[in-house]
């Protein structure tokens, strides 16, 4: 069944993404979305600050490469700042927060037939956040397919224990696109061993501990690459942007929170979900 919703959630999604039109009018202090442009702004800014950036496909998707996955093993009582520079506990994530808050897109007189793939009418299409509170007002056409079931449990999920293994010799390739759904950046990740093989999925799933984070990790293609990458589901980005834009925002003045920092926020988030690799040099 889990298979089923991920194969009619992933149809719904690449359908949409056909007729979405690009966000075009976005405050993404507000929002924590950006548009095309600012994606490509921001990914600009981030090579300029870190010159081990550089595009793999110009103005589309950010590579890094060779990371070394440290070694890791994370006990019961694991602490989160204590490995991590930036301590992501600071913006008060809840797993109610995780659970119940999402960023959704109504379509709000458009019909898509997911069993045909076929685009009947489209004219608008809104772009809310929800209130971290409300669980009640989720898209029709996703209220269950995009749900914590689909996220996290479906086969392609990855479940990982809290005992990493011995992973040294490992390196991986990190890139960055642009989900036009979301409107957020998305991250991916190619495990290879020193020789340059890629990495079996056995391999790259030991590498991963996300549970104790409660954040999802998925196998998916990646639309630049057209290959099977591990990547970060981006259901939660925006929010998750939001709030760490908005704790800044209590200790600095809006004007001098800028669209060109946009992914130096996003590198502290993405490295905090995966601490043993050190893929973020930048500072804010």
């Amino acid at each position: 069944m889990n298979a089923l919703k991920k194969t009619l959630y992933d149809n719904y999604k690449a359908a949409a993404e056909k007729v979405i039109p690009d966000l075009t009018n976005n405050k993404f202090t507000q929002t924590g979305m950006l548009t095309k442009d600012e994606f490509k702004v921001a990914c600009n800014h981030l090579m300029k600050i870190d010159s081990t950036w550089e595009w793999n496909v110009t103005d589309i998707c950010l590579q890094k490469r060779n990371i070394l996955c440290r070694v890791m093993k994370i006990e019961e009582d694991y602490n989160a700042s204590e490995t991590n520079e930036f301590d992501m506990s600071i913006y008060d994530f809840t797993e109610d927060d995780i659970d119940n808050t999402d960023t959704t897109i109504t379509n709000t007189s458009g019909i898509i037939n997911t069993t045909s793939e076929t685009i009947s009418k489209t004219k608008t299409i809104e772009i809310e956040m929800e209130d971290a509170n409300d669980s009640d007002s989720d898209d029709d056409g996703l209220a269950e397919l995009e749900d914590n079931t689909l996220i996290s449990s479906d086969e392609a999920t990855i479940q990982t224990s809290q005992q990493a293994v011995d992973s040294a010799g490992h390196y991986y390739d990190v890139y960055i696109t642009y989900d036009q759904y979301y409107r957020t950046p998305r991250i991916w990740f190619i495990g290879k061993k020193v020789d340059g093989t890629l990495l079996s999925s056995e391999d790259t799933y030991t590498d991963f501990m996300a549970e104790y984070l409660k954040v999802s990790l998925t196998m998916e293609l990646n639309p630049v690459l057209h290959m099977q990458c591990v990547s970060v589901h981006p259901c939660k980005h925006a929010y998750a942007m939001q709030r760490m834009i908005a704790y800044d925002m209590e200790k600095k003045d809006e004007s001098e929170i800028n669209i060109e920092d946009y992914l130096v926020y996003f590198m502290k988030f993405a490295s905090s979900v995966i601490p043993q690799l050190e893929f973020d040099c930048t500072s804010l």
